[in-house]
């Protein structure tokens, strides 16, 4: 199960590292989609990014400090949970729900594997 969980908790760091430095670059995808589609702020974009990328570089000092990687995956597994209603609210597909649904349960699977839930 241990490794499962370092394995999720590396996918989770690389996965929110990638969309972190994209909201904070403002690609033209992702302005976009927070201004147009989701009738967000810039500002808001770029806190969700900030936010994305303290939680990646959480997870990755978690793999020394579970603690850490308890509190990371907790904020992420929010920002997920933010994102789904997000995608809710404008009548996304579920197919454009799916990478947010994944993180959310890699970020579940780091927490109850960190917190020794697993059996």
């Amino acid at each position: 199960m241990q490794v499962l969980v370092e394995l999720a908790q590396g996918l989770l760091a690389l996965a929110f590292l990638a969309a972190g430095f994209t909201k904070l670059a403002g690609t033209e995808e992702q302005s976009r989609m927070f201004q147009g589609r989701f009738q967000f702020s810039l500002g808001f974009m770029r806190l969700v990014g900030a936010l994305e990328l303290l939680g990646a570089l959480g997870l990755v000092a978690g793999l020394g400090l579970p603690v850490v990687a308890v509190l990371a995956a907790l904020g992420l597994a929010l920002l997920m949970i933010g994102a789904l209603l997000t995608h809710a609210r404008v009548h996304d597909l579920p197919q454009t729900r799916m990478p947010a649904v994944v993180l959310l349960v890699l970020c579940c699977l780091v927490l109850i594997g960190r917190l020794g839930l697993g059996g």
